[in-house]
């Protein structure tokens, strides 16, 4: 049998918060959130974090995580989050672990408990899913969006026949805290 592993990528080059994976949030610094989490996690054998920078690689280590370099070419603006997560699983298997299951988290995402990553570990296990991603439940309000025209349409509603709001259909919203795979 595997480990169950969470990996979290950090990338070094963010432009629009220089440093924000290791900015200051509340006393920590932002990764450490993330790392924290999932080593006071019942069902988490291993914390690793993905990055390509060296400064981002030292604080994962002063807070218990294991470090992976993630080369340039999955590093730059354009770099997904799908393809750290990857690079980081063969990385631990070529080191000698066996990977059963993969929780990737993101940094920026540091607003859950390590009850949340047992529960949605149990549930996993439970249903026997092959993948499972967090969400948060989009309030009952109109959605617009700009047409092909540039006028404004109804994503959720027909606006020429409007239903009351508390009818409109329950939406979801990606909220990329976690992902089981």
């Amino acid at each position: 049998m595997g480990d169950t592993v969470a990996i979290i990528p950090a990338r070094g080059g963010s432009k629009g918060i220089p440093r924000k994976n290791i900015a200051d949030l509340c006393g920590k610094p932002l990764i450490a959130w993330s790392i924290l989490q999932a080593r006071a996690a019942r069902g988490v054998d291993s914390v690793w974090v993905t990055s390509d920078s060296a400064e981002i690689l030292d604080v994962a280590v002063s807070h218990g995580a294991n470090p992976i370099q993630r080369p340039a070419e999955i590093s730059g603006d354009e770099a997904s989050s799908e393809s750290a997560w990857l690079h980081a699983l063969d990385t631990i298997e070529t080191g000698g672990t066996r990977v059963d299951l993969a929780i990737g988290m993101q940094a920026t995402s540091p607003i859950r408990e390590p009850s949340d990553l047992d529960r949605a570990l149990a549930q996993f296990e439970r249903e026997r899913l092959d993948s499972l991603l967090t969400c948060c439940e989009v309030e009952d309000f109109f959605i617009w969006r700009y047409g092909p025209d540039g006028q404004p349409v109804g994503v959720n509603h027909d606006y020429k026949n409007r239903a009351r709001r508390q009818n409109i259909e329950k939406r979801y919203l990606e909220n990329g805290s976690f992902y089981l795979f």
